[in-house]
């Protein structure tokens, strides 16, 4: 399932609603509509950003409404933030989630990251081989 909050789609996957490449610093977002981004992420649970939250080099500075709203991606307890190829690093990022019991793997698509993070992907293939236990 899909819907629209404001430009970007918002997936439902299983028990969590899916936002990507949001890139703020980089796309021009009007106001209704990172307000809409806002009271999205406040009054949901379960929310995935599956990477390109903001951008390595913004193309101008973020206003005050951007910032807020990666404040609460960064501090909302209920929100996992997986990194994109984009995003500068913070400390909440993560590089994959990997629900166990649906069985389901979230991550932001480029695989080159796991180059760089060796003990990362292992982590990952012991996470897959792993059998489900309920």
């Amino acid at each position: 399932m899909e819907t629209y909050i404001f430009r970007q789609k918002v997936y439902r996957i299983v028990d969590y609603f899916v936002i990507t490449d949001l890139h703020l610093g980089l796309a021009d977002y009007d106001k209704e509509q990172l307000e809409k981004l806002e009271e999205f992420l406040v009054n949901n649970k379960n929310i995935i950003i599956l990477g390109d939250l903001t951008e390595r080099f913004p193309k101008r500075e973020l206003n005050k409404k951007e910032k807020k709203i990666i404040d609460l991606v960064l501090n909302k307890k209920d929100i996992i933030y997986l990194k994109g190829n984009h995003d500068p690093n913070f400390d909440k990022q993560m590089l994959f989630f990997f629900d166990k019991k649906n069985k389901i793997l979230f991550i932001h698509g480029h695989q080159s990251y796991f180059l760089f993070f060796p003990r990362s992907f292992s982590d990952l293939i012991k996470l897959l081989n792993q059998k489900h236990k309920d």
